[in-house]
């Protein structure tokens, strides 16, 4: 892997209702193919209004460890999660 990560290809294989989740937002789920099975489904916000059967391209990049975190308080533990790019 360099440093601009590595491509896999994806498919859009479900759309799920944004009702099942706190944040009320649809989630669509990804098949990676060539993923190993642990990575093959992905399950993220769909914030670009994909559709079942299209087709995008996951990248996989490494990243800076975050700077240690206090976590004496039950809300340290909680972290925002940024979007996700497919």
């Amino acid at each position: 892997m360099d440093a601009n990560g590595f491509r896999l290809d994806g498919n859009i294989s479900e759309i799920s209702r944004a009702a099942l989740y706190l944040d009320r937002q649809e989630r669509v789920t990804v098949l990676v193919a060539g993923a190993e099975p642990l990575y093959a489904e992905l399950r993220v916000p769909n914030a670009y209004g994909w559709v079942v059967g299209q087709k995008v391209t996951v990248t996989i990049m490494a990243v800076e460890p975050e700077a240690k975190q206090d976590n004496s308080s039950r809300q340290g533990n909680l972290r925002r999660v940024p979007p996700v790019r497919l």
